[in-house]
């Protein structure tokens, strides 16, 4: 179990325990389809985030988190597996999952994900 001082550590560790799933979900269907796949984006809506995954500067508050950084961003960096990018948050389709929404934005989230 790991404990988060923040909102932004609890992001942080949530794209990188995506990325580290993609990672490996990305290796098994290679290994049953035998040739190679896209680069996989993850997309976030928090530019503080992204930075923190994209910049080498040392940052003391993250420091705790200061392996996975690493471990992430060399994937990020590699970029042949792994990309991160910006989706604005009246485009985040997974705000339908995570947030509780206005009736008009619960309308759009089902337009969005094609249930409608």
């Amino acid at each position: 179990m790991r404990l988060t001082t923040s909102t932004a550590d609890v992001e942080f560790v949530a794209s990188a325990s995506a990325i580290q799933e993609l990672v490996w979900f990305r290796n098994l269907i290679k290994e049953i389809i035998r040739s190679g796949l896209p680069v996989s984006t993850l997309y976030n809506n928090n530019q503080a985030l992204l930075s923190t995954f994209k910049d080498t500067a040392y940052k003391p508050h993250s420091k705790h988190i200061a392996i996975r950084v690493h471990q992430i961003r060399d994937f990020i960096e590699d970029g042949r597996k792994v990309t991160m990018d910006y989706c604005r948050t009246n485009n985040m389709v997974a705000d339908g999952l995570t947030k509780p929404l206005a009736l008009s934005k619960c309308i759009l989230f089902v337009r969005m994900c094609g249930l409608s």
